[in-house]
């Protein structure tokens, strides 16, 4: 043990702390030290990575013009997405195109609107009446009902052969003060 430890210990010792309870504590102070060093480096990769995602991109991108990049279409803008340059998005019924990668909220300035919604036009005039139509089916008419007495039902039977829903007639059996 070094001074500074032992020094420590005798601190920890004189507040009546047992030797267990005080290589606990360091032990948690230690992971939590290392923890924080991970989590650090771990987003310095993070950072550096996306950075040269972005780098190997605009490296990929011949300037002559044949680089043959189309829109694509993404659907409605959505605050947690990533997007890219030439991503399409519908946002407040307008469509934007995103100007370059990682352009930010949308609409703002690394979109371009490309269509916007109009506002609805005034009623044009009436138009002139048109032909008569041809003439339509007849109704079919009903021909009697089917009735279950057991069931307490009585169902419809149309003269085009269908049946319609069952009445239920329980009520009318029931005996009723």
């Amino acid at each position: 043990m070094s001074t500074s430890s032992e020094t420590a210990w005798a601190d920890y010792h004189a507040a009546a702390g047992s030797w267990e309870a005080w290589v606990d504590a360091k032990l948690t102070e230690q992971r939590e030290h290392l923890l924080a060093v991970m989590a650090e480096m771990l987003a310095g990769i993070q950072r550096d990575f996306a950075q040269t995602v972005l780098e190997i991109r605009a490296a990929s991108r011949p300037m002559d013009g044949r680089d043959g990049r189309s829109l694509i279409i993404r659907d409605t803008y959505d605050v947690n997405s990533r997007y890219h340059a030439l991503d399409v998005v519908a946002c407040n019924g307008a469509s934007f195109v995103a100007r370059r990668d990682s352009p930010g909220p949308c609409p703002g300035e690394g979109w371009q609107l490309v269509a916007k919604q109009g506002e609805r036009g005034r009623p044009g005039s009436q138009g002139e009446r048109g032909e008569p139509g041809e003439p339509g089916k007849d109704a079919p008419i009903l021909q009697k009902w089917l009735v279950d007495r057991s069931a307490r039902t009585a169902t419809p039977v149309y003269s085009n052969g269908l049946f319609g829903p069952a009445l239920d007639l329980t009520e009318l059996f029931e005996n009723t003060p």
